[in-house]
């Protein structure tokens, strides 16, 4: 059976968040948020310690355009992932081609599909569109663009900046999970109590019962 990847190379990274995911759930053991300037380091350090990329794909979510990166290695268990927001009105996003090349259609596809602008791709021509074309198929209007924190798995902060949003939804879903403790344990005692106080009658029932019997 192969064994989990070492991910400690990635401890130099200059992740503004650094989580441990659940891979059972989410397929993901580290996942990194990014600026969009160190996310070339962090591939160059990735590329070097044998990972392949498997794929790229964009969010259009409220902070901006999230591009989410996937790296594994084939001798060993373990899944990176990558994330860097582009804000909607500075579309760019450095190209990771230059490094790994599969990942230019990935890339050009973003482009397609977004408008993401992938600053350095070897081959910026459209991918599935008319190179006309004006379009942004896959584009939200303001309206329907969710924060990704909602869209956030289950994760464990193993560093983060202070004062990151992932640090307020951590405690927000921490709050979240003791006051359903809480209520669990209140109903459990009620139901504990309307149990005891059944059988307790039912009890006075049979002895009442028995002495007019008798």
């Amino acid at each position: 059976m192969a064994e989990r990847s070492d991910f400690s190379f990635l401890d130099e990274a200059e992740a503004t968040c650094r989580l441990a995911m659940d891979p059972a759930a989410t397929g993901i053991d580290l996942c990194l948020i990014l600026e969009r300037d160190a996310l070339l380091p962090a591939v160059e350090s990735i590329d070097a310690a044998g990972f392949f990329i498997e794929d790229v794909a964009v969010l259009d979510v409220a902070e901006g355009y999230q591009a989410r990166y996937h790296f594994r290695r084939f001798d060993t268990k373990g899944r990176i992932e990558l994330r860097v927001t582009a804000p909607h009105d500075d579309p760019h996003i450095p190209s990771i081609a230059n490094i790994f090349q599969g990942a230019e259609w990935h890339e050009r596809e973003s482009m397609d599909f977004y408008g993401v602008t992938f600053d350095g791709n070897p081959n910026p021509a459209r991918l599935l569109l008319p190179e006309d074309a004006t379009i942004k198929p896959l584009e939200k209007d303001e309206k329907s663009r969710k924060s990704y924190l909602d869209l956030m798995p289950e994760f464990t902060i193993v560093e983060c900046a202070e004062g990151h949003p992932i640090e307020e939804l951590a405690a927000k879903r921490q709050a979240e999970r003791e006051e359903a403790e809480r209520k669990a344990a209140e109903e459990a005692k009620k139901a504990e109590e309307e149990a005891k106080k059944a059988a307790e009658e039912e009890a006075a029932k049979q002895s009442e019962e028995a002495g007019e019997a008798g």
